[in-house]
């Protein structure tokens, strides 16, 4: 299996032909911007919940304060 920034990497050197030809793995075809635009949602929710975690944290912290 690939890394992703090595994934980024191959996807970068691609010709839009490529990108868009569908790979032929069970259960269902797919192409790699298809996978790129997947990944990138993926990036997009990660980001959005470690956020979410350093809020929770920040709270959580505030809250242990006040017990003392």
């Amino acid at each position: 299996m690939i890394s992703k920034h090595v994934f980024y990497r191959m996807f970068d050197k691609l010709s839009r032909e490529q990108r868009f030809a569908l790979i032929e793995l069970p259960p269902e075809p797919t192409s790699f911007f298809v996978i790129f635009q997947q990944l990138t949602q993926v990036r997009k929710q990660i980001e959005f919940f470690e956020e979410k975690e350093r809020q929770l944290l920040k709270e959580a912290d505030i809250g242990f304060q006040k017990l003392q």
